[in-house]
C-alpha cells in the first residue's frame, strides 16, 4: 500500500470536531484518502503518465509535471491528485484530494476504454478509505488504546502489564464482514492501528473487496461487469468507510 502524507480533506464530522479541541483527546487530521485497488495481469511500464495523457485520461500539462519512479517491473507516478502505483499483479489508484469521485471515474475509463479487450486482465477490486490522525501525546495514545480495548479483557495478565503509559496496550485491530447476499464476493475490512514508539498516529483503514460473479473467468465481459459494480457501489462504500471512521474517531476521542 502506497505511503500517506499530510493534505487537506473532508473528513467526518466527529474528525473535523476533533481538530477544533472538543473532547477530551486531540486528534489532529493528517491524511485522508481514497484509493482503488485492480488485480490481475497487467503491463505497468505502460502506464507512464505520457500514455495516460495521450488517450486524453489526464491533461497534457499535468503529465508533463509528474514525478515518476520507475522499477524492475514496477511503476509508481504522482500528477496533480493522482497518485498511480503499477506492478504486474495490482494497479493502485489513489487520491488525497476531494472529490473522491474522480479517481472513481478515471479508474472505470483506464479500464474500459484501454484495457478490457486486450491481453490486460482485471480480476477484482478494491475501494479503499484511510484517515490518519496525529495523537497528542504518548499519555493520549495510551488512553486510546485502554479504549479501544480494556486491560481487565486480558484476565490475570492484566495485573502483570499494569496500567502505565509505558504498556503499549492495543496497537491494532481489525474486523471483516463477510459476502453478503446482495453483493456477491464483497466483504469489508476495517483494521485500526495505534501506532507507538514516538509516531503516536492512529491509522483507520475501510478496505471494500470485491469479486466477480460465480463461475467467470478472465474474460472482456467480467472487466466490464466490475466496472460497473464499481461505479455502482463506489459512492455508497465512501460513505459507509466515512462513517466507520467516524466511530472509531468518536470511541478514541471519548465521545
Amino acid at each position: 500500500m502506497p505511503s500517506l502524507v499530510s493534505c487537506n480533506m473532508p473528513l467526518p464530522a466527529s474528525v473535523a470536531s476533533s481538530q477544533e479541541g472538543i473532547g477530551p483527546i486531540s486528534l489532529v487530521p493528517k491524511v485522508s484518502n481514497a484509493s482503488i485497488s485492480l488485480w490481475g495481469r497487467f503491463n505497468p511500464v505502460l502506464l507512464t503518465p505520457a500514455w495516460f495523457a495521450l488517450h486524453n485520461l489526464l491533461p497534457r500539462r499535468v503529465a508533463k509535471d509528474a514525478f515518476v519512479e520507475m522499477g524492475h517491473e514496477s511503476l509508481m507516478f504522482h500528477a496533480d491528485w493522482l497518485r498511480l502505483t503499477a506492478e504486474r499483479g495490482q494497479l493502485w489508484f489513489e487520491t488525497r484530494q476531494a472529490p473522491f469521485i474522480r479517481v472513481c471515474d478515471l479508474v472505470i475509463r483506464v479500464v474500459r476504454e484501454q484495457l478490457c479487450g486486450t491481453d490486460v486482465m482485471v480480476t477484482a477490486f478494491s475501494i479503499i478509505r484511510g484517515a490518519r490522525f496525529e495523537i497528542g501525546s504518548p499519555e493520549q495514545r495510551h488512553r486510546i488504546a485502554r479504549r479501544m480495548t480494556p486491560l481487565s479483557n486480558l484476565g490475570a495478565w492484566s495485573e502483570a502489564l499494569g496500567d502505565t503509559v509505558d504498556t503499549e496496550g492495543t496497537t491494532s485491530l481489525g474486523t471483516t464482514q463477510p459476502a453478503s447476499r446482495d453483493r456477491y464476493g464483497e466483504t469489508v475490512t476495517a483494521t485500526v492501528l495505534i501506532a507507538g514508539a514516538g509516531a503516536n498516529h492512529l491509522s483507520i483503514v475501510v478496505d471494500d473487496h470485491y469479486l466477480p460473479e460465480p463461475g467467470k473467468g478472465p474474460s472482456e465481459d467480467m472487466c466490464r461487469e466490475l466496472m460497473t459494480r464499481l461505479g455502482k457501489y463506489f459512492d455508497s462504500s465512501v460513505r459507509r468507510s466515512d462513517g466507520i471512521i467516524d466511530a472509531v474517531v468518536s470511541k478514541a476521542r471519548g465521545a
